[in-house]
């Protein structure tokens, strides 16, 4: 299932130099020497992104950056490195990603993903990873990558539209 692109875009306050400090930690402690400068490249432009973003747009983000066209195989390597290390998440109705809010470290996903703005939250809830392998176990299930999305409205999308309707009436 396709997701159309978000109507508007609202001002997102970028990470700060704190949390993109953590991230990159994180993921350097988790990936040693294989976090190459390009690896580390394609991370940054992902923690700095307001939504997650899509391989085409970190091509482009990063072939800006270089100052010369970079190739696609080479993005898609690192995100696949970046899968296989838990350091970022894939957003399945949007084809992109997003950094891992519980970087290298194996749990389900629950993406609150906004159709007004394109903003995604990632949770982890203990008691619903145990739900699901409690139910992936009775259907005799082995489920390898769990992953549950929920479309609506972020809570400043959602007061906006609160706020565009009332002024309506």
């Amino acid at each position: 299932m396709s997701r159309k692109q978000p109507s508007h875009l609202h001002e997102h306050a970028p990470p700060s130099p704190r949390a993109v400090t953590a991230a990159l930690a994180r993921a350097r402690a988790l990936c040693g020497t294989r976090l190459t400068d390009t690896r580390e490249a394609i991370l940054r432009l992902i923690i700095g992104a307001a939504r997650p973003v899509t391989a085409y747009e970190l091509l482009g983000s990063l072939s800006e950056r270089a100052g010369k066209p970079c190739n696609p195989p080479t993005v898609y390597r690192a995100l696949e490195f970046f899968l296989e290390q838990g350091v970022v998440s894939r957003v399945e109705s949007l084809g992109a990603y997003t950094l891992c809010s519980h970087i290298g470290e194996a749990h389900s996903c629950v993406f609150f993903l906004c159709t007004c703005c394109g903003e995604a939250e990632e949770v982890s809830d203990e008691s619903l990873d145990s739900r699901l392998a409690q139910m992936a176990e009775k259907l005799g299930f082995s489920a390898e990558q769990p992953v549950i999305e929920v479309a609506g409205l972020c809570r400043k999308c959602h007061h906006e539209h609160g706020a565009a309707q009332r002024a309506a009436q």
